[in-house]
């Protein structure tokens, strides 16, 4: 038996707000050819599956596309659960329609820990694995506020509520440990150590309180995590994986390997192996005096399927309100121009001139590098807001009606 552990797809999610669908659309025709030629029985997706909570009908097309389209391959079910990204609603909706074509959907934590386990079984009806597939563990799922509770108090608590849920599902699953069945634990969360790009900044923010890999139970075979986009591994004893994004979602991303991972299931054994998902686009980085640059953008050469994006950083020693015209021309200029390449994001700076933006002033990033979600959630940072769920979930809707309307327009 074969199972592909994939995660983060973060479907419609803009980079520098420009459309990635197409881009998602290559990935699902790639995912789904893969499921064939690997023979794959089990998909299993562990979190993030669109980028807003509120996804865009386009988007939602997108995923139901996919998901239909696995009826004719050999793919036997597939396993969905929710991310911090994710709206629980909109994943759960469609779930019992979705049972008919085999795809178990589980948005957000139940009331019941034993309806995350799924039991996976081979051709001849016999158990084969189980995966206990745990969402992304949200915060009212794991413990009640308490007045005055300090901020250490609070994260102790949270890793505590992320430890007890596993520990139950060990509990659980015990019968099929002592047979010699292989149980696969599905999580979207941080565990200690792991490495983050950019594209994860408020990665701490939340219940993601940094859980130590060895805490876990030890009766699991696997685990199938999702939240960071490096692909990574984080423990060897059970193996721990992070499959990463499927897309490089930031600039920081741009030497990333993206990968799949393929968990091979014999006598009781779980052999682990990785797919190089291919990259469709790439994203470049280009830094130098305006000069240097344009030396640069002329001699890239077009080797991607679709056009490449390109971060343009540009610092010359003396600040000219001249040059700062001809700079914007010149980019202007590059995308009118080129169908193979297109700057997305761009910042002239002057040696002798001090940064003034509060976000660019000690890590270099831009107003432009945050998206709306993220902006809103850093406000919600500022002033201490730590039950914001319900705040984001508004905001969200807010969001995408106006996507919704500019798409109109």
């Amino acid at each position: 038996m074969k199972i592909l552990h994939t995660s983060d797809w973060h479907i419609g999610q803009r980079l520098h707000n420009n459309d990635r669908e197409e881009e998602h659309r290559m990935f699902f025709d790639w995912l789904k050819q893969t499921v064939i030629t690997q023979n794959i029985d089990v998909l299993l997706v562990c979190g993030d599956i669109f980028d807003i909570g509120f996804p865009a009908n386009s988007v939602l097309k997108i995923y139901y596309s996919f998901l239909t389209s696995l009826i004719a391959t050999n793919c036997r079910q597939v396993i969905i659960t929710g991310g911090n990204h994710d709206s629980v609603s909109t994943l759960d909706a469609p779930k019992e329609i979705l049972k008919f074509i085999n795809v178990t959907v589980i948005g957000g934590a139940t009331d019941d820990p034993a309806a995350e386990i799924i039991e996976i079984r081979d051709e001849t009806g016999k158990t084969a694995a189980v995966v206990c597939a745990v969402p992304y563990l949200r915060e009212k799922n794991l413990r009640k506020s308490i007045a005055g509770e300090s901020f250490d108090d609070r994260e102790r608590s949270i890793r505590e509520g992320i430890l007890n849920h596993y520990l139950q599902l060990s509990d659980l699953t015990k019968t099929h440990q002592n047979s010699g069945i292989p149980v696969i634990a599905a999580g979207h969360l941080y565990v200690q150590g792991a490495v983050i790009s950019e594209s994860e900044r408020g990665i701490y923010v939340g219940n993601q309180a940094g859980v130590s890999i060895s805490a876990f139970p030890t009766g699991f075979g696997y685990f199938a995590l999702g939240h960071l986009h490096r692909a990574q591994q984080v423990g060897s004893s059970p193996p721990a994986h992070y499959s990463g994004s499927p897309l490089m979602l930031s600039f920081s991303e741009k030497h990333d390997k993206k990968r799949v991972n393929i968990l091979e299931i014999s006598d009781g054994k779980i052999l682990v192996t990785d797919i190089k998902i291919p990259a469709f686009r790439k994203l470049i980085s280009i830094k130098g005096s305006l000069a240097e640059a344009k030396e640069k953008l002329a001699s890239l050469n077009p080797e991607s399927q679709l056009c490449d994006w390109i971060d343009l950083d540009v610092e010359e020693p003396v600040h000219d309100p001249l040059l700062m015209r001809l700079y914007d021309d010149f980019v202007e200029d590059f995308n009118t121009k080129n169908d193979h390449f297109k700057i997305v994001k761009n910042m002239l700076r002057f040696a002798d001139r001090k940064q003034l933006d509060t976000f660019s002033a000690d890590s270099g990033l831009t107003l432009s590098d945050f998206n709306e979600v993220e902006v809103f959630e850093k406000l919600l940072d500022q002033e201490g807001i730590f039950e914001r769920e319900d705040l984001i979930s508004c905001f969200n809707q807010l969001l995408q009606m106006v996507h919704s309307t500019e798409k109109q327009d």
